[in-house]
């Protein structure tokens, strides 16, 4: 067992309370008063992943930077609806990490906490620990002492995502490999027993790794999920041009002995290319996925470059791998806040097959804010939701009027909203955790406004 891992207790900041609100889209009353709170410490935070937990509860996870600008660890932690949270565990690589980067997280099917990321050992290496939640102690069931790396050939390399299969266990990690002889990034994809061992019957040796373009040119995973016959979707973006004028949305699909699947999409890989305005070459960075668990569809979110800034993006995918055409007329969606960026970094579909995405807009200058948004079945802002479809949540915790709060990821707790991300805290631009659930009115399918909140469950991931 290693012993490098501690608990830390924080302090919390309550944001001033607002006012009762009800209405879809509103910050939340029954989660910390008015529905935000932030989460006080030292050092750096960097928010990667928010999960609704087995508990009913809410989980933070990423990276912490403990003020010392060189090390690095992972970190979670847990946080109820108005009670401090009980701790921080933070957790240090053994054996010659200098540093531990965890960029994914999720809960496998008993229950236990999963962190994917890298550990720095000369060079990175693909790195996981798995915790038995809600206890901050390394699950010794899991390769042994709890903790996985693996050094693939080449030298640079980490997860950048996780997802686990709800029957057998078995999880699969993706994220990006460089030879150090080499200039490129290429996808990795991985799956991983339930007790820590690579899956021989994937791609025989348990990992692959992806030249997405067959060019010579950068891709990266964002996230992985299994669907339904045990294949396994890895989705990320594409470099094309190698100097940084053009990318595209990636998504892979691979059978369950990991060879490309050439029923979607007839050969297993396709792009999307938004390519707004000229010239027509742009940058589209995909960050989330998750599936329609009533039809299979698949949905993707990211950010399309412009000619004025990055612009909310979604795509939603029919099982062969075209775009909907029942979505927004042609599968995609785009949408400018003027001339702010507003990459999606999350999406999930709710029980009437909404579509709900969550991020940040960054304004020009040094002000940027959490957004959420609901789309209809069909691919329009849902004017019942926030503002014309859209919710804005400001923290401006900082020493100026107007700071930085960036949303980095989503959940769905109990039918509700949770977007989780960095909040700027003083002049030295150091970010702690900020949380924000938004309210919902739970009528369901049949308009009662009555019934388990099973159907509200965010379908991220496996299915």
């Amino acid at each position: 067992m290693c012993s490098r891992m501690k608990f830390v207790v924080p302090m919390l900041v309550s944001l001033l309370s607002g006012p009762l609100l009800a209405a879809d889209g509103d910050l939340d009353p029954g989660f910390w008063s008015d529905g935000r709170v932030v989460l006080t410490g030292t050092g750096d935070y960097e928010v990667k992943a928010v999960l609704a937990a087995p508990d009913g509860r809410v989980v933070v996870a990423g990276t912490h930077d403990p003020g010392n600008g060189v090390l690095e660890w992972f970190w979670w932690t847990v946080a109820g609806s108005g009670s401090p949270p009980p701790s921080v565990c933070t957790f240090e690589p053994p054996g010659a990490a200098t540093q531990g980067r965890a960029e994914a997280a999720t809960f496998d099917t008993s229950g236990r906490l999963l962190l994917a990321g890298s550990a720095l050992s000369d060079f990175n290496r693909l790195a996981m620990a798995r915790f038995s939640y809600p206890d901050c102690v390394l699950d010794e069931g899991f390769n042994v002492d709890g903790y996985w790396n693996v050094d693939l050939p080449g030298g640079i390399e980490s997860l950048t995502a996780i997802a686990v299969h709800p029957t057998n266990g078995r999880i699969a990690v993706g994220g990006f490999q460089k030879d150090v002889l080499s200039t490129e990034y290429d996808m990795v994809v991985a799956v991983v027993s339930d007790s820590g061992s690579l899956y021989s019957g994937f791609s025989v040796n348990g990992w692959l790794t992806l030249d997405f373009a067959d060019a010579g040119y950068d891709d990266f995973v964002a996230r992985v999920a299994f669907d339904h016959a045990g294949g396994l979707f890895a989705v990320g973006t594409t470099d094309y041009a190698g100097d940084g004028t053009d990318a595209d949305w990636a998504i892979a699909k691979f059978d369950s002995s990991g060879a490309l699947d050439p029923a979607f999409d007839g050969n297993g890989i396709r792009a999307i290319a938004f390519d707004l305005g000229a010239p027509d070459y742009r940058l589209d960075t995909l960050f989330g996925l998750a599936f329609d668990a009533s039809s299979g569809k698949l949905l993707l979110a990211g950010e399309a470059q412009s000619t004025v800034g990055y612009s909310l993006a979604i795509a939603r995918l029919l099982p062969s791998g075209a775009l909907d055409p029942t979505f927004s007329d042609d599968g995609k969606v785009d949408l400018a806040f003027g001339n702010a960026s507003s990459p999606a970094r999350e999406v999930a579909v709710d029980g009437l097959g909404r579509t709900l995405v969550a991020g940040y807009l960054k304004y020009p200058g040094d002000d940027a804010d959490f957004f959420s948004m609901r789309y209809s079945a069909t691919g329009e802002p849902d004017p019942t939701f926030g503002f014309g479809g859209l919710s804005l949540v400001s923290f401006d915790a900082g020493p100026d009027d107007h700071d930085n709060d960036y949303g980095w990821d989503m959940a769905i707790q109990t039918g509700r909203v949770v977007v989780a991300g960095g909040v700027e805290v003083n002049a030295a631009a150091d970010y702690r955790v900020g949380l924000a659930r938004l309210d919902v009115e739970l009528i369901f399918a049949d308009g009662f406004a009555s019934g388990g909140v099973s159907l509200w469950s965010s379908s991220t991931g496996a299915l």
